[in-house]
């Protein structure tokens, strides 16, 4: 299909008259500049970090490790995991090279046969540059050349290559997106029937045109003509590298919901596969060439700057498609009780472990075999500041560690995968000064939910939900209203409110395998749903930027009156009040 481009001037035309038409409403997410700096200065607000501690932690294996090391640091721009697989391609040891494999995902890193994909942080500009060179180099593919880097797969026996490359700051692990995760019972509760019943009003006459992007749409094909739009109305495009479009049902459940909403309405799906921040850019510009008026992600990373714009390619995608009057509509994220942050890396003994409260230097946790935990400090995007993770046994031996060098090219984070275990076990989690200043606030991820003993849900935003160009959404249940403990909160580090807004969760569709399709990524379709019909009923000359106000105000206050970092503005609710 021809790419449908209008003008935005026209498109704010548009919105401001509707705005004016019928009354306002206001979308509450705060404008970042596009010349902000990386890191605006951040106070964090005291009353929002009181860890809270779980009383559920129990000890169920201990895991016996290495005694503490002091590591040295490689001076390489290559992750250490990464230098590993240079020195067995280059002595041809190719059990080496298996089992080095195997290991890949416990670093964050994937193989497709003999490659493996990286991202490369590049200098300032250089991007193209870079990844230009790349695709000089035989068997290299590049997946996408964004802002901050290059995505491409590199085979094993080209990866020493890169340590040469001009322009390049750091080669790292391609930050994967993950899932936030019958007619939907928050249809009723958020005045969808009522909007169900309306006539049609004037506007265009095409299908209105929705876009989904999510990691598979598992059992799809099934439902078309039932609980999806007829064969015809539906569009897929596959952008994950493994080419598996059929890994999981959850977007197939998203988009259930939004089709809950749409039933017998002339609405056309495009479905977007995708694995990684490279891909839902990609995602975006095949939905902006197609016409698409709004669309779902309910995906994300913690992995992010906290200041809306840093560091991953979906970012200036979201903004360029709000600029056309597109919304995109994210998942809040599922970390809001998997999640610590302080303001600084608190070490008052002066002994280099930072303490999670009090003289406790480990915040201890259950881990599973599809554990990851993540430390992350807001020094985007690249750090002079280095942290090492080590994961222990709670008296003291180490089992796995992240100890990344990070010498002003480097990004600001370290990352452990648990994938070794084969049960459950009872471990902790000790972050410690290497080198460098400190100053700047430290967070720490585990999840899925680890009974961390230490939370803090506060700043629990995720990426690409805490961007300024998005509509971030909450869960709450819809029975209850009752805001989900998992379900991400606000604000971000850099002080705007997130989430928007919230929506029902813990819903019925058909292909999800439990009862219940529970997490922000069910909450996020509900808005998605209820955009597309108002759209569809009355606002088909309008931008869904400017409808989405109309709902503002209309939200139902829950939490602390007026809009707060839990449920956003309210839950979502369709009608007047």
């Amino acid at each position: 299909m021809t790419a449908i481009r209008k003008p935005f001037r026209w498109w704010g035309l548009i919105g401001l008259m509707g705005y004016l038409l019928i009354g306002g409403g206001e979308w509450t997410t705060s404008r970042t500049p596009e010349s902000s700096p990386p890191n605006p200065q951040v106070r964090l607000r005291p009353e929002l970090l009181q860890p809270i501690t779980s009383p559920d932690l129990h000890f169920v294996q201990d895991l016996r490790g290495t005694d503490w090391p002091k590591p040295a640091k490689s001076s390489s721009r290559l992750d250490p995991y990464l230098e590993t697989v240079v020195r067995a391609a280059r002595a041809d040891a190719s059990e080496r090279l298996r089992s080095l494999q195997a290991e890949a995902p416990r670093h964050g890193f994937r193989w497709y046969d003999r490659q493996v994909m990286v991202y490369v942080w590049t200098d300032k500009g250089q991007a193209e540059t870079v990844a230009q060179r790349l695709r000089e180099v035989g068997g290299v593919k590049v997946r996408y050349a964004g802002r901050w880097g290059v995505e491409a797969l590199i085979p094993v026996d080209r990866l020493g290559l890169l340590e040469a490359l001009p322009d390049v700051r750091w080669v790292g692990p391609s930050l994967e997106m993950k899932a936030h995760a019958v007619v939907s019972e928050g249809l009723r509760v958020v005045g969808a029937p009522v909007w169900q019943a309306l006539r049609r009003g004037a506007g265009e006459r095409t299908p209105l045109r929705i876009g989904i992007v999510d990691i598979g749409f598992d059992q799809y094909q099934g439902l078309l003509g039932s609980e999806l739009p007829p064969s015809d109305r539906v569009f897929t495009r596959n952008f994950r590298e493994d080419g598996d479009f059929f890994a999981t049902e959850h977007g197939t459940s998203v988009a259930e919901i939004i089709y809950d909403f749409l039933e017998g309405e002339d609405v056309e799906f495009y479905l977007a596969a995708i694995d990684t921040g490279s891909a839902v850019a990609q995602a975006v510009d095949w939905f902006m060439a197609n016409g698409v008026v709004l669309y779902n992600g309910s995906i994300g990373s913690s992995i992010r700057a906290g200041n809306g714009q840093c560091c991953d390619e979906d970012y200036p995608k979201h903004q360029e498609a709000l600029a056309r009057g597109i919304l995109p509509i994210i998942s809040a994220g599922n970390e809001g009780d998997e999640h610590w942050i302080a303001p600084d890396f608190i070490d008052p003994d002066g002994d280099g472990y930072l303490n999670f409260s009090g003289g406790d230097e480990t915040n201890c946790f259950v881990g599973a075999p599809n554990t990851v935990v993540i430390l992350e400090w807001y020094d985007w995007p690249a750090s002079a500041r280095d942290y090492d993770l080590y994961i222990t046994t709670p008296d003291g031996f180490i089992v796995d560690s992240s100890t990344d060098p990070q010498t002003g090219s480097q990004p600001p984070f370290e990352i452990v995968s648990l994938s070794f275990l084969r049960g459950l076990a009872f471990l902790c989690a000790v972050i410690v000064h290497y080198s460098g200043p400190t100053g700047v606030p430290v967070e720490l991820f585990i999840s899925p939910n680890g009974d961390m003993e230490y939370l803090v849900p506060a700043y629990s935003i995720g990426s690409p939900a805490d961007s300024p160009y998005v509509v971030a959404v909450g869960a709450v249940d819809w029975d209850t209203d009752r805001l989900a403990p998992y379900s991400s909160q606000g604000p971000t580090l850099d002080g705007r409110l997130k989430p928007d807004i919230s929506a029902p969760t813990k819903v019925s569709t058909v292909s999800f395998r439990d009862p219940e399709f529970t997490g922000t990524s069910a909450a996020a379709p509900h808005v998605t749903g209820a955009l597309a019909l108002m759209i569809q009923k009355a606002f088909r000359l309008f931008p869904a930027s400017g409808v989405y106000p109309i709902l503002v105000p209309r939200s139902v206050d829950l939490g602390p009156p007026g809009s707060d970092t839990g449920y956003g503005v309210g839950r979502l609710y369709m009608l007047p009040r």
